[in-house]
């Protein structure tokens, strides 16, 4: 879906709670006509509770009632358009969802999609949704070091800034610790990363401290999780290892990212990019 439809959802959100919020207020108003007259630049306010009866007229101590009738009154009527509003956005929103042409280009072979140009570029369908995604990332202790990205982005390591800052010079989008509901905790990977050319998204662990024992069996047991998932290495999830030894090699990295986040990318001429088949 593109954001006009995900603005759609957040107008029919507003106009749901809006129309909830009048109703629950004119419920326990006591209807009353109200009306308002000038007289020699002086304002007088009126009012009745059916029309056989005569108009009242509110006393200036009385204007406190009279501004409730006032709202009341408005209320009525603004509620009136509200409903108008929902039903019509909600009309949008059926037809935005129906709309088949959404759909069909990821339906088809991947084969015949490489033959056809989308009435709506796939990448900006994709970029749309993702750019819609928000979450709750993982807080940083008092404890942990300060190191930042290029663009002001906190990571918790200067491995985990290199391969942030990779990522952004080769255009490709993510989110930092974004949580993975695991069958008996939230976690959170290290990098939940989009490929915008196939729709396909990734969970990207990098494990940096893999002299330490106690860190190389919570690595596994952290591996088995996702294939519990049925996210399995070298399909959904993409790792790369680090020690004191052996620390992350930029090269490595840079083809891992051809290989899984560019795949289906257009070649430059001259360009060679990795096989995206396991």
């Amino acid at each position: 879906m593109t954001t006009f439809y995900y603005q759609l959802l957040s107008e029919r959100n507003r106009l749901q709670n809006l129309i909830k919020e009048k109703e629950s207020r004119l419920e326990k108003a006591s209807f009353e006509e109200f009306k308002v007259s000038s007289s020699r630049n002086s304002v007088r306010y009126f009012c009745r509770k059916s029309k056989e009866e005569r108009w009242t007229y509110l006393k200036d101590s009385e204007k406190e009632h009279a501004a409730l009738l006032a709202q009341n009154e408005y209320d009525r009527r603004v509620l009136s358009i509200l409903k108008q509003k929902l039903a019509l956005t909600q009309k949008m929103i059926q037809i935005q969802e129906s709309l088949v042409e959404e759909n069909l280009f990821w339906d088809l072979h991947p084969g015949r999609r490489d033959l056809i140009v989308p009435t709506t570029p796939v990448t900006e369908r994709l970029l749309d949704n993702w750019n819609m995604l928000s979450y709750t990332g993982k807080p940083f202790s008092p404890a942990d070091p300060e190191i930042y990205t290029e663009k002001g982005e906190r990571v918790r390591s200067k491995s985990e800034k290199i391969i942030a800052e990779k990522l952004t010079a080769m255009g490709i989008p993510y989110k930092y610790e974004y949580p993975v509901r695991f069958r008996t905790y939230t976690g959170h990977v290290d990098f939940y990363v989009l490929n915008k050319y196939t729709g396909k998204v990734f969970y990207y662990e990098h494990f940096g401290m893999m002299e330490d024992d106690k860190y190389k069996k919570d690595a596994a047991q952290r591996i088995r999780d996702y294939e519990k998932l049925g996210i399995m290495p070298g399909t959904g999830l993409v790792m790369t290892f680090e020690s004191d030894n052996c620390v992350i090699s930029t090269t490595a990295l840079d083809w891992l990212c051809r290989k899984y986040f560019l795949a289906g990318q257009p070649a430059l001429p001259g360009e060679h990019i990795p096989d995206s088949n396991i």
